[in-house]
């Protein structure tokens, strides 16, 4: 082994890079661990590991090297994780149609809170009658009451939380406008 992984810091939701380099002129093959059980799939000489949770906070990565030579351990590395303190905000609002708006958010939010309607609010006598996710943990779909074409929304938004173990909760009140097109 020409160079061992390293410890790695990473923040909460993001991924860590774990590095190992072998003899260019004695190929082997890789497989790499955590906490001394195999990553599927894990098999390359970089490892991207993520996102990250606080459950992987002291986790231990090492890479199983084999060749024709036989086989060789490397030291392991530890992954430290660091609080994401970012709150959520809204990135953009636009409806989709006449009974549905997209909400974008600038992080991933929790199930729980980001798909209670109760928690949100459309200007303009707008009823909404649920909240799902539209596809991925930072867009959500919220189904409404008919939008007039040409008419200027105001969504509000309170409660909704990032899905970080000490989870950020959006500021009260947060606002987003947009035009039904």
């Amino acid at each position: 082994i020409l160079e061992q992984p390293a410890n790695t810091t990473a923040g909460e939701g993001q991924f860590a890079t774990f590095v190992i380099r072998s003899d260019p002129q004695r190929p082997a093959t890789v497989q790499w661990q955590r906490n001394g059980l195999d990553l599927v799939g894990a098999t390359r000489y970089t490892l991207k590991y993520g996102p990250v949770t606080f459950e992987d906070q002291n986790a231990r990565f090492r890479a199983l090297l084999t060749n024709s030579l036989g086989s060789v351990t490397s030291s392991e590395a530890t992954l430290t994780v660091t609080p994401d303190v970012t709150r959520p905000s809204l990135a953009a609002a636009q409806n989709l149609g006449t009974t549905t708006v997209r909400l974008a958010f600038t992080e991933p939010v929790e199930a729980v809170s980001a798909t209670h309607s109760a928690n949100y609010q459309l200007s303009g006598g707008v009823n909404i009658t649920a909240a799902t996710f539209g596809g991925d943990t930072q867009t959500i779909l919220l189904k409404t009451s008919p939008l007039a074409h040409g008419t200027t929304y105001t969504v509000t938004v309170n409660n909704v939380r990032y899905r970080a173990a000490s989870p950020n909760t959006i500021l009260p009140n947060t606002p987003a406008a947009f035009t039904a097109v």
